[in-house]
């Protein structure tokens, strides 16, 4: 997959950070920028970074909707913010199924963005369901409990936010209403 401009995914990144991350704090930033920045320098990535690529996408998708007027360069007008959005959002639907399959943290942390996307934007039967898949899987690697073995500051705390903004996403979402629309 080809991402935009270093300059552009900077940008929302920056939007992503300010203005989603604050309520939903399912990526560790600092380790979150240190990978991103070695593969974008770099301009290399790893087969075992596929679930990380994905995750990056989602966050630009969320950055490129929460991006205002304001922040924008000139080299990003709406239309291009739409369309980037809308084949990023495609290329993490026809990836999902594969990720689901490595039961790994990216995963939790792209089921838990990508299921409250979906919530805000007029999808919550997909989200509960993605929501529902990012508890699961965070159950079933262990996130719930202290990991074992040596462990640096920066995977505990990653998997510590992880776990509880799943838990508290799983928790208020089950006791929202959901409405019916009638045609």
């Amino acid at each position: 997959m080809e991402l935009p401009a270093r300059q552009t995914c900077d940008s929302l990144l920056n939007a992503y950070f300010l203005r989603v991350h604050w309520f939903s704090l399912v990526v560790y930033e600092p380790k979150f920028r240190a990978r991103y920045n070695k593969i974008v320098d770099t301009g290399l990535a790893c087969s075992t970074d596929h679930g990380f690529l994905l995750l990056l996408v989602m966050l630009l998708i969320l950055g490129s909707w929460y991006t205002s007027k304001l922040d924008r360069h000139e080299d990003q007008p709406q239309d291009y913010l739409d369309t980037m959005r809308d084949d990023f959002l495609r290329l993490v639907r026809e990836k999902f199924m594969d990720l689901m399959d490595e039961d790994s943290l990216e995963f939790v942390q792209l089921c838990e963005l990508l299921g409250s996307f979906y919530l805000y934007h007029g999808r919550p039967r997909s989200s509960f369901s993605i929501l529902g898949a990012a508890t699961k899987t965070a159950q079933a690697i262990g996130l719930h409990r202290e990991p074992e073995g040596p462990h640096t500051f920066e995977d505990a705390e990653e998997r510590k936010r992880v776990w509880w903004t799943i838990y508290t996403w799983d928790r208020s979402v089950r006791t929202a209403p959901v409405w019916k629309v009638h045609c």
